[in-house]
């Protein structure tokens, strides 16, 4: 496993989405203008034997998941109705499980990195987390996103490995 684990640390700096030249690294694969991307994309290519990408990062809606893929739906759905049921289980194990906590999209917009990746035949998916340090619900429970953070990735990676050896989870289509 290889983690990268902050591909924009001026905007970590200074907590906002864009880089020192306010450019959102999110969506500058396809003209790769920033230095970062240049030098993600030259990492990235150079792993092309990778089993799995995984893009992490966060953003501003309202679940608690965000979970995207440009090469295997049923993988990331799957895969979703796994975490979303394991993090209400182990961290809020009040909540109605009916209630939509994630949101799985089919395709990507052109600029990120899973359809660089796409593009590259590499598989891969998106995991956005909530960009909070925490999620108050409205009967005061508290959820710890790092924590959920960290433990969506660790489940993602768990996912993918038991996929390479289930016949019934397929990696890709």
């Amino acid at each position: 496993f290889v983690v990268v684990p902050i591909a924009n640390p001026d905007g970590v700096a200074e907590r906002k989405r864009t880089n020192a030249n306010d450019v959102d690294l999110n969506r500058d694969w396809i003209t790769q203008t920033q230095q970062e991307i240049v030098h993600l994309r030259d990492f990235y290519l150079q792993h092309l034997d990778a089993i799995h990408f995984i893009d992490m990062h966060t953003h501003n809606e309202q679940q608690l998941f965000w979970i995207g893929t440009n090469d295997n739906y049923e993988f990331a759905e799957a895969y979703s109705n796994e975490l979303v049921a394991d993090v209400l289980k182990r961290f809020l194990p009040t909540k109605d499980p009916s209630l939509n906590y994630s949101w799985i999209t089919p395709s990507i917009s052109a600029g990120t990195t899973v359809n660089f990746f796409t593009n590259n035949n590499m598989n891969s998916m998106l995991i956005e987390n909530l960009n909070h340090t925490s999620h108050h619900f409205g009967d005061g429970t508290i959820l710890t996103m790092r924590k959920i953070g960290i433990y969506s990735l660790y489940k993602a990676i768990e996912y993918i490995l038991k996929a390479r050896n289930n016949s019934n989870l397929k990696l890709v289509k």
